[in-house]
């Protein structure tokens, strides 16, 4: 009888995203292909206003799971090779000398830090964003720490992201090994973001003893391997290679191409993000774009934000239509460019790029003709100038630059309107991709480049053909309505600032 024959094992890798709401994990072959995703839901804490926090041994417990239910989701003969983490940025674990946890994980929403965090610009601005690049975040929240609490002040050891701390947990590391990835490091507001090192002059400034900031390492270092414990609860082999990890935005940035210079990625999640890949890094000190490192050595990404963007659509599709998604979308695809004279201000929580705390959410120029299709399209529009805006404001900082075309992902690329919208804008494609499409994506190639087996820039990860559902071309015929009406945004907002800071104080006077 002829010998059966055995399928050769499928080589792959493992991605696993520490978000704010769940984590996720992904099981992808070597060649790009996904074999298995699974999501595990997770509780942020808000016990008072401003607080924003979880237990961190609920980011290692969902850890577990979601990669045990994905490696259960994958074929029965992948071999996985290789395991990296991403995390949520900006927020912080503080560990004692024996790496127990001394503090809550202290998220990136949380406030209470806000003014140890103006009292440290105020001190030290132009340095903290020059080598930064952006505002601190973790800094801020050490400083309130040691301040408020002498006793948690003599404990503290290490101060770590929830991906630095979860990969740690997995291999056995000690505090004293304890990582921080270059791609999430300036969120710290110590990191000389050029050069790659930890700046000991600004840590101290922020209130950031030195002897507590981790390890700094490449995304694609190989940091430990899994211990047996670990691997026995998420069903990965024992001794697998954990690479040093990566942030969430900047594995998603990954994932959808952002490996060149000009290539653009387009998040439309809770809130709006607009990366523009650039070589390089630069700091911009006047109209307030992020600076972030990208796991390509050499490379960083542009970044305009908005707050609240995802839950601002929501308001108003629930307040116009009963939550008719569908039904606004058809209404503002009839409508010309302008909505027909009617403008908006989607900054329900204030302006973020650039910093402009006042100001509050605006609908101007509709009459008894206007229907929520006019507010609906409205609102898609101004968010497309912004976009606009933050793309003018990075070309004054590199020149050279080229906007090619634009990758979206999260809830927002869900609205085709608002892709033709800012293609027509921008007059470059918008590509949606597909919904795998994500920061466990990026991790998974962060671990298959730790391991050997694939480049960050790997054709078969990015092929369009692979990660792209739709592409939507801009019409040019729209480019001189649409440069007209961002003139008259630019000519508002001088107006507006004024009416925006006598609200504020009224807003004050009343809380």
């Amino acid at each position: 009888m002829p010998r059966a024959s055995r399928r050769t094992p499928i080589e792959a890798v493992a991605g696993c995203d520490l978000g704010t709401q769940s984590t996720k994990a992904a099981i992808v072959a070597l060649d790009g292909r996904p074999l298995g995703h699974a999501s595990v839901a997770v509780d942020i804490v808000r016990p008072r206003a401003g607080w924003a926090e979880q237990d961190p041994r609920i980011l290692e417990e969902s850890a577990y799971e979601a990669i045990r239910q994905a490696v259960a989701a994958a074929p029965v003969d992948t071999r996985i090779i290789a395991l990296a983490f991403s995390g949520q940025m900006g927020g912080a674990i503080g560990l004692d000398v024996s790496g127990q946890t001394v503090t809550p994980y202290e998220s990136w929403m949380d406030t209470r830090a806000d003014g140890d965090r103006a009292e440290i610009l105020a001190a030290h601005a132009p340095a903290i964003l020059a080598a930064n690049g952006i505002i601190p975040f973790v800094g801020p929240r050490v400083r309130r720490w040691r301040r408020e609490d002498a006793a948690l002040a003599s404990r503290l050891a290490r101060v770590v992201a929830p991906a630095g701390f979860v990969a740690a947990r997995f291999i056995g590391a000690s505090q004293a090994e304890a990582t921080c990835d270059r791609t999430q490091a300036n969120l710290f507001g110590c990191l000389d973001a050029r050069r790659g090192v930890w700046d000991v002059a600004l840590a101290e400034a922020t209130g950031l003893p030195p002897a507590l900031l981790p390890r700094l390492v490449d995304p694609t270092d190989v940091i430990g391997r899994l211990s047996p414990e670990a691997a026995a609860r998420c069903g990965l082999p024992s001794g697998l290679p954990v690479a040093g990890g990566i942030g969430d935005g900047t594995a998603g940035w990954l994932a959808a191409g952002g490996i060149t210079p000009g290539a653009c990625i387009d998040s439309g999640g809770t809130s709006l993000s607009f990366a523009m890949t650039i070589d390089g890094f630069t700091a911009d000190l006047e109209t307030g774009l992020t600076c972030m490192p990208s796991a390509i050595a050499g490379q960083s990404y542009l970044i305009g934000f908005t707050t609240g963007t995802g839950m601002t659509h929501r308001w108003l599709t629930e307040l116009l239509a009963g939550g008719d998604y569908d039904c606004l979308e058809a209404s503002g695809l009839r409508l010309p460019v302008g909505s027909a004279g009617v403008l908006a201000v989607g900054h329900l929580h204030g302006r973020v790029t650039p910093f402009e705390p006042d100001v509050r959410g605006l609908f101007l120029g509709f009459d008894e003709s206007t229907t929520p299709g006019h507010f609906y399209r409205s609102l898609l529009e101004a968010l497309a100038v912004e976009i606009g805006e933050w793309v003018a404001g990075a070309r004054r900082l590199v020149p050279a630059l080229q906007i090619r075309s634009a990758a979206s992902v999260s809830g927002g690329a869900r609205s085709l309107l608002w892709l033709q919208i800012k293609a027509d804008l921008l007059g470059v494609p918008f590509a949606r991709m597909r919904p795998f499409v994500d920061a466990t994506r990026g991790a998974a190639l962060v671990a298959a480049a730790a391991a050997g087996a694939a480049r960050l820039d790997e054709p078969a990860w990015h092929a369009s053909e692979a990660i792209v559902d739709l592409t939507v071309q801009p019409n040019p015929v729209h480019r001189p309505a649409y440069d007209h009406l961002a003139g008259t945004y630019r000519g508002l907002k001088p107006l507006l600032a004024p009416v925006f800071a006598h609200l504020a104080t009224h807003r004050l006077k009343g809380s």
